[in-house]
This record gives structure tokens, sequence and C-alpha cells, in this order.
């Protein structure tokens, strides 16, 4: 970018700004309720169930 010629950067930097304006936190957020709206109950996202941790797993992982 420091090579870049200047009016190109300025087109970059530009279009940057524009599609940080586009999507930004709001549409990130819209967008991941829709589709978590969107799922069905058949769909098992994340409904598996972890078992504790014991000390002995925390040796074999250290080991």
């Amino acid at each position: 970018a420091l090579t870049m010629p200047e009016d190109e950067r300025t087109l970059r930097m530009n279009h940057l700004r524009r599609r940080e304006r586009l999507y930004d936190v709001n549409y990130w957020m819209k967008s991941f309720l829709q589709v978590m709206g969107s799922l069905e109950e058949r769909d098992s996202v994340g409904a598996t169930v972890m078992q504790p941790v014991t000390m002995d797993d925390f040796d074999d992982y250290l080991s």
C-alpha cells in the first residue's frame, strides 16, 4: 500500500469505508439472529452435553 498510487489508495479506502458502513455490527447481529430464528428443532446446534473435567483429565492434557 505504501508504493500504491495515491488515487488507487483513496479509491480502495473509500470502498473499504463504504463496506464497513453497510456491514456494521447491526448488520451482523440481524443476520445472525435471522439465521438462528430459521433453525428448526431438529437442527441440534450446540445440543451436546459435556462431561465434567477431572484432575486426571488435566494430567492427560498436560502430559
